[in-house]
């Protein structure tokens, strides 16, 4: 139950929750942490983002693991970037993220529709990921093969292969306020009015601390208590959660079928497909790539110099 606050050189202003939960290395086939990652980063109506930015009190949201401690234990964390009036109203923020995974807990069980796309979505990435780097990508699978074993160097850690959705919903007990840690990281003024009025900072004098390698200065405090009573399992359990979260609706787009059927050879001259209302549509099949991907490239042809420079001068 730790506050820090972080002075830094970028202009971001985030604050993050993060937890230490009894996951580690050991669990990579069920990654049972990915359901809750699945849920708390979603972007759609009803999500914790959108939530966020209805109230303008966020730009983004990201959450999931921050990687494994060791076999046993993983870090889980939710970072949020904080628009000028979000940095005002922390204990706000972190309000909806409490009430989102108490929405979570409420279900009582995994949601089929969702484990189901979180799998659709695992496996859509992973047949079309981009190779990258030689030196990255084997660098990648060694690494894996050493952990995971030679079978599953290649797939080890990308999507589920064994179904556990009993410890998913378990995860959840372990994403409390006793056991959280808030950091806040933004420009010195600005933690210094964010802090303070979240009531996790007394004065400038508090950052007494300064990291080991960057030099950055820091302060710790414990969290404020009326952050920490709202939070818990048990007063939340009391209050009717904010109307605008609720799970996400089944997304009737997604695939798992990844058939590529290509036509009768590929097209080495680009093809006109349209010339309408002033521009030309171009296209080039490339279809020995047998992946469904499309590069679009957008190419404006400005005749009116003067405007061009008037404007620039503005």
């Amino acid at each position: 139950q730790k506050w820090y606050n972080v002075i830094t050189s970028s202009k971001n202003r985030e604050v993050r929750l993060s937890w230490v939960i009894p996951y580690g290395r050991r669990h990579w086939k069920s990654m049972p942490y990915a359901y809750v990652s699945h849920l708390i980063g979603h972007e759609v109506k009803g999500s914790v983002l959108a939530a966020l930015r209805e109230k303008n009190l966020a730009t983004d949201l990201s959450g999931g693991s921050a990687g494994s401690v060791d076999n046993d234990f993983m870090q889980f964390i939710v970072d949020v970037t904080l628009t000028d009036e979000g940095l005002q109203r922390i204990p706000d923020v972190l309000y909806l993220v409490f009430q989102y995974l108490e929405l979570i807990r409420r279900a009582g069980s995994v949601s089929v529709e969702a484990y189901a796309e979180l799998k659709k979505e695992q496996l859509a990435v992973f047949e079309f990921a981009e190779v990258g780097a030689p030196d990255g990508y084997s660098s990648g699978v060694s690494n894996r093969g050493s952990k995971m074993g030679a079978e599953f160097a290649v797939v080890g850690g990308s999507i589920f292969l064994e179904d556990r959705p009993e410890e998913a919903i378990d995860v959840l007990k372990y994403l409390t306020s006793d056991t959280c840690v808030v950091t806040l990281k933004a420009g010195e003024e600005e933690v210094f009015k964010a802090a303070a009025a979240a009531g996790a900072f007394a004065g400038k004098e508090d950052l007494d601390q300064v990291t080991r390698f960057h030099g950055m200065k820091y302060s710790v405090s414990p969290i404020p208590e009326v952050m920490l009573q709202a939070w818990s399992n048990a007063s939340l359990a009391k209050v009717e959660l904010d109307p605008l979260l609720s799970l996400p609706a089944p997304n009737p787009y997604l695939s798992d079928n990844f058939t590529v059927y290509s036509p009768p050879g590929d097209s080495i001259a680009p093809t006109r497909v349209e010339m309408k209302y002033g521009y030309a549509l171009v296209k080039r099949n490339e279809a020995h790539l047998s992946v469904p991907k499309t590069h679009v490239t957008v190419n404006l042809l400005l005749t009116n110099n003067d405007s061009i420079a008037r404007s620039e001068e503005h």
